[in-house]
Parts: structure tokens; sequence; C-alpha cells
């Protein structure tokens, strides 16, 4: 019976396919096999490119032959190759954050209408959380780039009481609901030559919630559907 469930699963590529991020521009699908080969047969292995440049993309996928050789290479999932430190994954798992971090983002509008309709305050609608913030990012910064979203009430960034240095986020609060909704289609923005990411302040809260029920966050608990979107 083993047997049957061992082989079973392995005859499923998703179980054996990894995906490869972090990869040097100019490794090889040869070198990617050659750095995976080590954990067992390899069936392919490729480096993915731009169509027009021709240029490594910095990610790949390796597919093993068995069930094994995968299991094996996800054991050890950080690996130097040319030079650079990569890292690998089920290749499915993808699709598996794809679909929670969906999950959260209606979890968390749920959360929030229903605070906004329990207390006639829609600000949970309204504020957002910045997080990825340069250090020398301003709140006046942050007024002019989210006001092209429509019109701010406040904005500030965080500071170190004891420094007075930036701890690298921040919140917006829109004058508007349609302003906060605007923004929030465009959850990453650059601003002062970082990548920086936004989403309803609210979903802090349920991360607490997730980590009072033993979880690590609200994420994990939206992809299984056990959040309390009525409970922020």
């Amino acid at each position: 019976t083993y047997e049957f469930i061992r082989d079973s699963a392995g005859a499923d590529p998703s179980l054996r396919k990894l995906f490869v991020r972090a990869l040097a521009w100019e490794t090889t699908d040869a070198d990617l096999h050659e750095a995976f080969a080590v954990y067992g047969p390899i069936q392919e292995a490729v480096v993915i490119v731009d169509r027009n440049t021709g240029r490594s993309r910095g990610f790949g996928f390796v597919t093993f032959a068995t069930l094994a050789g995968a299991q094996a290479a996800l054991r050890s999932p950080s690996k130097i190759i040319n030079g650079r430190t990569t890292s690998c994954s089920l290749a499915s798992m993808g699709t598996a954050k794809s679909n929670a971090t969906k999950s959260l983002a209606v979890a968390t509008a749920s959360a929030a209408s229903a605070l906004a309709k329990s207390t006639g305050d829609d600000t949970a609608l309204r504020k957002l959380f910045v997080r990825g913030l340069a250090w020398s990012t301003t709140a006046e910064t942050l007024r002019t780039v989210f006001g092209t979203y429509g019109a701010i009430e406040d904005a500030t960034v965080a500071f170190d009481r004891a420094t007075g240095q930036s701890r690298g986020f921040g919140f917006v609060t829109f004058s508007t609901v349609d302003g906060a909704t605007r923004a929030l289609q465009e959850p990453s923005k650059t601003i002062d030559d970082r990548t920086t990411h936004c989403n309803l302040a609210i979903q802090g809260v349920l991360n607490k919630q997730a980590r009072l029920m033993g979880h690590r966050n609200a994420a994990t608990l939206a992809a299984l559907g056990l959040l309390d979107h009525n409970s922020p």
C-alpha cells in the first residue's frame, strides 16, 4: 500500500517540479541540471529567459524524474550556484500563495466593512499600511505619492523613539473610501527608488487574530478558510 501511494504521488509532476529563484545572470540550463543532479535524476532543467533580449530572468525550474529526488533537494532549499545563494521550492506552491493572498484581501475587506458598519466609522476602509519605505522617505512624500489616487486626510511615517530613525513603514488615510480603493488596486509602488507595498491597515489586526489562534499570520487562515471576517 505504501509503495502504491508513493508511486502514485511520484507520477504527479507538480510534486517533482521545483522553482529556483535568485539565479546568477550567467547560470545556464546545464548549470542548473548539474547543481540539482546530486539529489537524483533530472527530467528537465530550464532557466527562464526574456523573449526579447535572451537574457536570464533570474529564475528557473527543475523537474526531477522521481519524487525522492525532489524531496531530497527540498531538504536543503538554499544552494550556491555560480557563486550566488539561490532558493528552491515546489513550483506549485506559487499558486497556493496566490490563492491565500486573494483570500486574505477578501477577508480584510470584509472585516473592515463589518467594523465600519458596526461603529459608523469608515476609517478602517480608508486607512492603509505602507511597508518597505526607504529610510529617507517622509510623510510629505507619502502624501504626494498617494495623493494621485485621491484626497489625503493624513500621512505619517513611523519613527523609532530612541534614535529618531524611520522604521521603514507608515500609514496613509484617505478622505474617501474610493481613494483608498484606487490605491489598493496597485499595491506595489516605487517610492524613493524602493518597491513598497500597501494594504488596509486593519490587516495587522487580523494577523494578531491569527497568531492568537496559533498561526503565523492571517494568510494561513485565509487559505484554510478559517479567518473570521467579522471579528477585526
